[in-house]
Formats: structure tokens, C-alpha cells, sequence
């Protein structure tokens, strides 16, 4: 990736996450030209459904693409596509995607809601079971106060990814 040094400008940003993949991956001035990222998980479909036929279809959904296309995918998500299409997963555990979706098509879900579930907000954490907890005797002293540091304020919290170590 190529990048060029300019002179600075004030921008008021309002989601530090959305805007780097903005000023990233985004022509200049695209507008509503542009892309919005979203996270969408994949579908079971054809006949019978299955994981393969939607990565399939992925797949020549992306080999399609072109400029004004609804949605692209970067190199990153596009290698993860072929490692599942060499691996289908298990039905009952449906991969996770990174795409590209054009910012003008507002109903995403109406025309790919057969193959993808958009995931607007990230990947919901997974359900675990509670393990009770010993209850800890109480301290001899008062504890030190605990110090608490804010790295980034635009870490996807809920995507599953940043969830699971």
C-alpha cells in the first residue's frame, strides 16, 4: 500500500475504527460513492444448503466485482475466503466476513439476506456457562487503587475476533 504525505487538515472524527478504514481504503472525496465496512456472517444456501455453496458464491461474487460493485473485500478477508473454501466449516459454525459494502445500498440484508447475516455491531460474544466464584476472605489492608489506561476508543468491543484468545 502506497502512501503520500499531504498537509494537515482538521477533521472531526466520529468514529475513530470506521474512520481509519476510511482514510485507508476510500477514493478521495467518494461520498456516497464510497464504502462502509461491515461484518456479516455467512449463510447455509442452495440445494441442499450448505456453507460450500455460499463461499461459492462469494467467491464469484468477488471475482465479479468491479468499481460500482455493491460490496468488495480486501486482500486479508479475500485469503481467509480461499482458506475456507479449501476447509469448508462444520454447518452449525458459520464463518465471520469483513466486507466492503457500498455506502448508497441501504437495504444490504433484503438482497443478500439469503447468503449473509449483517452484523452491524459486530459478532455477539458467546454465550458461556457461569462458574461460581470462591468468595475471596477479606483483605488485611485497604487494596491499592486500581490504575486504568484507555488505549483506543474505537476497538470493535463486540466483534467475536477481538473476544477469543
Amino acid at each position: 500500500m502506497h502512501f503520500v504525505w499531504g498537509n494537515p487538515s482538521q477533521k472531526n472524527v466520529e468514529n475513530g475504527y470506521l474512520d481509519w478504514f476510511d482514510h485507508v481504503y476510500q477514493p478521495g472525496n467518494a461520498g456516497a460513492e464510497g464504502y462502509r465496512i461491515l461484518l456479516v456472517r455467512l449463510k447455509p444456501s442452495g440445494h441442499p444448503a450448505s456453507l460450500l455453496n455460499t463461499l461459492v458464491w462469494l467467491q464469484g461474487k468477488v471475482d465479479g466485482a468491479g468499481a460500482h460493485s455493491d460490496f468488495l473485500m480486501d486482500n486479508v478477508e479475500r485469503a481467509r475466503l480461499d482458506r475456507l473454501l479449501a476447509d469448508p466449516p462444520a454447518a452449525n459454525t458459520a464463518p465471520d466476513l469483513f466486507l466492503h459494502v457500498k455506502k448508497m445500498l441501504t437495504d444490504f440484508a433484503g438482497i443478500y439476506g439469503d447468503w449473509l447475516i449483517p452484523l452491524p455491531h459486530g459478532a455477539g460474544l458467546p454465550v458461556l456457562p457461569v462458574v461460581p466464584r470462591p468468595v475471596p476472605s477479606p483483605p488485611s489492608s485497604p487494596p491499592p487503587t486500581p490504575i486504568v489506561a484507555l488505549i483506543d476508543d474505537a476497538i470493535g468491543f463486540l466483534n467475536a475476533r477481538f473476544t477469543t484468545g
